[in-house]
């Protein structure tokens, strides 16, 4: 693995379609990155491309909610981002961590908002949000959430930029915008509204929201946030000011297995602190799918039957008539 400007590598953060992140170490500034490797050659030459003016896009873009790239270079064949480095993991680590406030989970939705709407201001649409992509860092206040990978981003402002393959995919189910999936190059800053609208679905409620779901606390506001016509979405900062003027306490964050994004909750009796002082309890038993109820419709009511004699009592009826009936017959014949 060669690296440049003399970077020495630490170790391998991460594989993904594109390349890999490695965190190395600049010996001349003395600081760590993250490097964001691309092999280029074949099939992949366009993502080289791609990636190249993503650096350079977002090197120009200075939010402390997105990740910081240094600079994008060019090594043969493949490209290397310098970007800043986050130690602390992606929000999925957290997803089920009883220690992880509600307070917290508003703050990191806040925070991943303000970093939306200034990529947005630039251009800049994400079109892959997900607990996977936002970074945290500490806790408390100094709690500290960055948008990373931009790698399936492109810019809105330039059609030819951040291309792909045509029918590719370009987001993760459950998260993606309804229109992505009628047009994968689909892009407008809408179809980042909704996946924040789902990461906050997920941080506050436990899952991403699912057909036929009743969200329960700010039911009408979820609604906005996952509207199907983007023109009724909700954008990130509004979302995020409703959900905090909703009373204290409101929300109970489901710690489980869920969809398999996250950790596995800890053995035994698991408390979440609510934005209030105050504590809720999830339930130890099935935890990863709780407090979302789902809407069935109740049943139809039956008919009521009216009581009548039992069937014996209506055939012996029914043979004596018959009985009568013959009997009367044999009697006028034999006249």
């Amino acid at each position: 693995m060669h690296l440049p400007r003399g970077l020495e590598l630490v170790r391998v953060l991460g594989v993904g379609g594109f390349g890999e992140v490695v965190l190395a170490r600049d010996p001349n500034l003395g600081r760590d990155v993250a490097v964001k490797l691309v092999h280029g050659g074949g099939h992949v030459q366009d993502s080289v491309a791609r990636m190249m003016r993503e650096g350079q896009a977002l090197a120009r873009m200075r939010h402390p909610s997105v990740i910081h790239v240094y600079e994008a270079v060019q090594v043969g064949a493949d490209v290397a981002l310098l970007m800043e480095y986050v130690d602390g993991g992606d929000l999925t680590g957290r997803l089920n961590d009883p220690r992880f406030t509600v307070a917290e989970r508003l703050e990191v939705l806040a925070q991943v908002a303000s970093g939306l709407e200034a990529a947005h201001a630039v251009g800049i649409v994400h079109r892959d949000l997900k607990p996977a992509n936002i970074l945290v860092s500490g806790a408390g206040v100094e709690l500290r959430a960055k948008i990373a990978d931009f790698g399936l981003a492109r810019l809105s402002r330039d059609t030819e930029a951040f291309r792909t393959e045509a029918g590719m995919a370009a987001y993760t189910p459950g998260y993606g915008a309804p229109e992505q999936m009628i047009d994968p190059d689909h892009e407008t800053p809408r179809i980042d509204w909704y996946s924040f609208g789902v990461v906050a679905f997920r941080l506050l409620r436990g899952t991403i929201p699912l057909p036929g779901q009743r969200a329960g606390v700010g039911e009408e506001l979820w609604e906005r946030a996952l509207a199907l016509d983007s023109a009724d979405r909700v954008a990130p900062g509004e979302l995020v000011a409703a959900l905090r003027s909703l009373p204290p306490g409101a929300w109970t964050p489901v710690l489980g297995s869920g969809f398999g994004d996250a950790p596995p909750v800890p053995a035994g009796p698991v408390t979440v602190q609510s934005a209030a002082p105050d504590t809720v309890v999830a339930p130890s038993a099935d935890p990863g799918w709780v407090d979302v109820p789902v809407y069935r419709p109740p049943p139809a009511p039956r008919r009521g039957r009216t009581a009548g004699p039992p069937a014996s009592v209506l055939l012996g009826v029914l043979l004596g008539v018959l009985l009568g009936v013959v009997l009367g017959v044999v009697v006028v014949l034999l006249r």
